[in-house]
Parts: structure tokens; C-alpha cells; sequence
């Protein structure tokens, strides 16, 4: 299986980084965009051509949160925040139009229990 292109998007410089560096030491990804704003997300996603998102839901002062990021860009998502169950309404919308899977940043990141065999990413491709 091909490493799929990723774009990252979180308010939290320090998160973002680490989340970037866990995902390339899994060699899971390929980063090809990391921003701490959505609108700075949003121009460089039309560039990087990503394959998937790895979006925070609350993005404190930025003028979209990542759900709404989501639906606008309509790209596979996996929702990496502390703030997936205040979300779940919303999350259940997009069932209709993205793949998506939830998760937070404990349970998937901070625990490293990532699959080191692409099973997380499998459906895709």
C-alpha cells in the first residue's frame, strides 16, 4: 500500500508538531501541509492535494472550526481532538458525503496506538 498525502490542521503549535513527527516516524503518511489556521489550511490544501486531513475540531480563534473545514473541502478526515464527543451531532452529518473515523489525541497519539500496518488508513485508499 502507497503512504497516502496528509494534511494536518490544529491551533496548538506544540500538538501539531508532534502529531506531525508521530505520523512521519510511523511512515504511515506523507505530510504534505501542517497549519495552525484554517484559512492559511484552506489555500495550501488546493496546492498540496492531500489524500486525507488530520483535523482538530476546536481551532480556538480561527475563523472556522475543523468540522466546517471538513465539509467544505469534502476529503476523507480523521478527527483528531479532545473535543470529539462535544461534536458528535455534527460528525454523524458527514456520514453522508466523507469517510471519516474519530478518534482523540489520547487514545490514538499520546498512547501510540497507531497500526503500524495502514489498517487505520486502509478504507482510504
Amino acid at each position: 500500500m502507497s503512504k497516502l498525502k496528509a494534511a494536518l490542521l490544529d491551533d496548538n503549535k506544540e500538538q501539531l508538531l508532534v502529531n506531525q513527527q508521530l505520523l512521519e516516524n510511523y511512515g504511515l503518511v506523507t505530510v504534505v501541509s501542517a497549519c495552525t489556521s484554517s484559512e492559511a489550511f484552506l489555500a495550501e490544501v488546493k496546492i498540496s492535494q492531500p489524500d486525507i486531513l488530520f483535523l482538530d475540531l476546536n481551532l480556538g480563534d480561527s475563523y472556522m472550526t475543523g468540522m466546517e473545514v471538513a465539509f467544505q473541502l469534502k476529503i476523507p478526515v480523521l478527527f483528531v481532538s479532545s473535543d470529539t464527543a462535544k461534536y458528535i451531532k455534527e460528525i454523524e452529518k458527514l456520514k453522508k458525503g466523507i469517510r471519516f473515523v474519530c478518534g482523540s489525541y489520547y487514545q490514538t497519539f499520546y498512547r501510540k496506538r497507531i497500526p503500524k500496518d495502514n489498517s487505520l488508513f486502509a478504507s482510504f485508499h
